[in-house]
């Protein structure tokens, strides 16, 4: 995994006629510079910095199937058996998972499609909790246990979590630069979010 060593380094805006404006972070004592639109910035290129690896792709499968291992502990403390992974509903879950990444947002709808026309559309009964989670400076073990206990403490999403009517379960994280633009347009780095669905 890549370290990432100081989160912000420094905003730097180049004064030119195309407004250009770079964000610099220090990863591996080395700095990499994202240029993005001065004039544009609520829109930062989410190709350029926020898809940057922070983490590999096999360790983001494994903070998810890390996920499921909490959330299936969580279940058997109240007498529910546990969720098995399933791959059908994941490509629905990380679909989801890439889309709210993308666009910097942490939310049930996906391209203008509420929840409720996404459950018809794929034509699957199924129950979703969202969001924005990860962080630097922890290891993939830490990470699970915070994203499950913040669902855990939210009593909707706990609500999903220990639904008797669950038969399976999938989860997909995406870590990076995150510019989530409903939270005063911030960039967090390091972050990112995380889908869970279960299929009822």
């Amino acid at each position: 995994m890549k370290k990432l060593i100081t989160l912000v380094l420094l905003l730097i805006t180049v004064i030119s006629y195309s407004q250009t404006c770079r964000v610099g972070l220090i990863i591996d004592d080395e700095i990499k510079f994202f240029e993005y639109d001065c004039k544009n910035d609520k829109y930062v290129d989410s190709v350029k910095i926020a898809n940057f690896d922070f983490i590999s792709a096999p360790e983001l499968h494994q903070l998810d199937l890390l996920i499921v291992k909490y959330v299936n502990n969580h279940r058997v403390k109240y007498g529910l058996p546990a969720l098995l992974w399933d791959n059908k509903l994941y490509k629905i879950t990380k679909s989801h998972t890439d889309y709210q990444f993308d666009n910097g947002v942490v939310e049930h709808e996906q391209n203008g499609k509420s929840f409720l026309e996404r459950i018809r559309e794929n034509g699957v009964s199924m129950g979703e909790c969202v969001l924005l989670s990860g962080g630097a400076g922890s290891t993939l073990d830490n990470k699970a246990k915070k994203i499950v206990g913040q669902w855990i403490d939210s009593p909707t999403h706990n609500r999903i979590l220990l639904d008797k009517k669950a038969k399976s379960i999938s989860v997909s994280t995406k870590l990076g630069v995150f510019y989530c633009s409903w939270d005063n347009d911030k960039l967090y780095l390091g972050c990112g979010v995380s889908t869970l669905n279960v299929r009822y």
